[in-house]
């Protein structure tokens, strides 16, 4: 019996950051599987550093988005002629499922074009809700709406498959559990970690500033240390609102603190990360963080607040020691125990590594792919 490969169609329109390097990767690894034939719909405005190159240019149909709220009011009125664009090339192309790697704002329209062409529609969940910060009527109600419309679901950690299920938004046979898996520019350090003894250990933020971050919890952490004469610097990489935070940051001794306050290219970041002694996760919420991966990756510790997505993702591995609680006086106790045990800090850096290579198994991921497009 010869198997005919199913045509699938991997959607996603944002143009840069996490969501786009994991849908190069899942893309990728989709390309690989002898059961699925592979399509692409990518942002004509995407970030160049991210390479689709391993896909024909006649298997892509690529989307003008936009890249400033102005653009997307005025890109949205032309939305509904851009998903008939798909839609003639899916049906030129016999595709029978697409799977939207991420959500995104104008992801319901097309879903719905994709439904009314009889084809299935399947998304990939990273968060079943706004994050505190992002939180509007209008975003909340769009992703509701994405949801809905999907045919299946793919909930990438427990954390936010139990929120799916607990929301009723599908029956919980429709959604599929996933892991986020490892981005694929990534390369593992060549072994742990030792902690610094003859220079002050650096402490590592890195991603989008938002308020449901705590970077504040780490900014008044960072106080205490420096109250303490903890010999440590603090870098902290990202775009972001930073107005909030700048009494703060004063407030530090300038030669401990680094801001680089904007978007941080592909190319830089394993950089950064090797520079770094541990990596701080001060999250007030959270269902899972990406950064988790390129800390693995460059066998870095990592202290991270209790907030119940980063317990899922870090608890089991043994490669995060966890405040008490959300205060800056039980996160700085935590920076603290880690910063002055050699052993704690050489096992947790020791754990970071052998979480990455379990965090590496896209084999895995694919035929949990393979299971989700099947359809009666």
């Amino acid at each position: 019996m010869i198997l005919i490969p199913k045509k699938v169609l991997i959607l996603y329109w944002g143009r840069r950051g996490g969501g786009l390097r994991y849908t190069q990767k899942l893309t990728e690894e989709l390309a690989r599987s002898s059961s699925i034939d592979v399509y692409a719909s990518f942002s004509d405005n995407a970030d160049k550093d991210v390479d689709f190159s391993f896909l024909q240019d006649d298997r892509c149909i690529n989307v003008s988005t936009y890249s400033n709220i102005f653009q997307f009011i005025v890109a949205s009125f032309f939305l509904p002629l851009k998903a008939l664009r798909v839609i003639s090339f899916l049906r030129r192309n016999q595709i029978e499922v697409v799977i939207s790697s991420m959500h995104h704002l104008w992801n319901p329209i097309i879903a719905a074009f994709i439904k009314l062409a009889g084809l299935k529609y399947v998304l990939v969940v990273h968060d079943a809700k706004p994050h505190s910060g992002e939180r509007s009527f209008i975003s909340s109600f769009l992703l509701y709406l994405d949801i809905r419309q999907a045919h299946r679901l793919i909930a990438l950690s427990d954390n936010v498959w139990k929120e799916l299920v607990t929301l009723n938004f599908k029956p919980s046979s429709s959604i599929i559990k996933s892991s986020l898996g490892v981005y694929g520019f990534l390369q593992a350090s060549d072994s742990p970690r030792q902690l610094p003894s003859s220079k002050a250990i650096n402490i590592l933020f890195f991603g989008r500033i938002h308020d449901y971050k705590g970077l504040d919890i780490l900014l008044e952490s960072s106080l205490i240390l420096q109250d303490l004469g903890f010999n440590f610097t603090l870098e902290v990489w990202g775009e972001g609102d930073l107005r909030p935070y700048r009494q703060l940051i004063n407030m530090i001794e300038r030669s401990r603190v680094y801001v680089c306050n904007r978007w941080v290219a592909e190319s830089e970041i394993l950089g950064i990360f090797r520079r770094a002694d541990l990596v701080a996760l001060p999250y007030r919420e959270c269902t899972q963080s990406g950064i988790v991966e390129l800390a693995w990756c460059s066998a870095l510790p990592i202290v991270a607040t209790p907030s119940q997505g980063l317990l899922d993702q870090l608890r089991h591995t043994n490669s995060a020691l966890f405040s008490n609680d959300f205060t800056p006086q039980s996160f700085s106790q935590t920076l603290l125990q880690i910063g002055t045990s050699i052993s704690i800090y050489k096992s947790t850096s020791r754990y970071s590594l052998q979480a990455f290579t379990s965090a590496s198994e896209w084999p895995r991921i694919r035929s949990e792919f393979e299971k989700a497009i099947e359809f009666e």
